[in-house]
C-alpha cells in the first residue's frame, strides 16, 4: 500500500534519474520490491505527478510530470483528498 513518504522517495528517485525508467529501475535504485516500486510509481500516476508510457508488450516506463502539470494540481482541495482515500495512501 502506497505511503506518502514512500511516493515522495519514489518521486525523488525518478527527479534523480532525469530520464523515463522502467519499474524495475526504481526498484534497483531504491533497494524495494518490483511490486513496492510499482504501486508507488501507479499512485503517483493517478494522482498526476508522474507520467508513463509503454515501452513493448508489457513494460512500463514513468517520468515525472512536468511543472505545468504538477502547478495545476491543487493538494489541499477535495478531488485530490478524494483520490488519495481512493488509492488508499496513509500518512506513513
Amino acid at each position: 500500500m502506497p505511503t506518502r513518504s514512500n511516493m515522495s522517495s519514489v518521486l525523488s528517485a525518478l527527479l534523480d534519474f532525469g530520464q523515463p525508467v522502467s519499474t524495475m529501475q526504481v526498484a534497483k535504485a531504491m533497494c524495494i520490491s518490483w511490486k513496492t516500486a510499482r504501486d508507488n510509481l501507479e499512485a503517483l500516476f493517478k494522482l498526476g505527478m508522474v507520467e508513463r508510457g509503454k515501452v513493448g508488450t508489457n513494460k512500463r516506463i514513468f517520468w515525472r510530470a512536468d511543472d505545468k502539470i504538477l502547478d495545476k494540481i491543487n493538494f489541499e482541495s477535495e478531488e485530490f483528498k478524494k483520490k488519495e482515500k481512493a488509492l488508499e495512501i496513509k500518512e506513513r
